[in-house]
């Protein structure tokens, strides 16, 4: 893979994954949350499974047994369904703030559980910076995110 290839699927990842709020909403009139989740998951396999076989990927068959493989496999789909979930009966704001707290408090436990990561005082501080920038983010004028 080339790196405008990479650039493209990067950008195109990033604004499937940034328009989720707005078709969140948008399908909510004609959608319940599990058929949202079912259709997103089925237009996902509709993109992924051709660039698969387009790309030549090939299943490394003796790591398919590690049971973290697999937990890592069905976390995200797993937070996609709640943040669905979330956002269709609250807030786009709270659903997004729970998304991503969710996110950097997952990533510090897993990092320590999994691959023994100690926290430093550079790690500790983009934790903080990150969590500046998301209340920022989610809390820009009242202060509310019942609203």
């Amino acid at each position: 893979m080339n790196a405008r290839t990479g650039y493209l699927g990067f950008l195109g990842a990033a604004i499937l994954y940034g328009t989720f709020g707005l078709f969140i909403r948008a399908l909510q009139t004609d959608f319940d949350v599990l058929q949202q989740i079912a259709l997103r998951s089925f237009g996902a396999a509709l993109i992924a499974v051709p660039l698969a076989f387009a790309a030549h990927s090939k299943i490394d068959r003796k790591n398919l047994a590690d049971p973290r493989l697999f937990l890592f496999t069905m976390l995200l789909p797993i937070s996609i369904a709640l943040w669905t979930w979330a956002t269709v009966i609250g807030t786009v704001r709270s659903s997004i703030f729970g998304l991503y707290l969710g996110s950097l408090i997952a990533s510090m436990i897993l990092g320590r559980v999994f691959f023994r990561e100690r926290l430093s005082r550079a790690r500790v501080a983009g934790i903080m910076l990150s969590l500046a920038g998301l209340t920022v983010f989610c809390l820009p004028f009242d202060g509310d995110v019942t609203d």
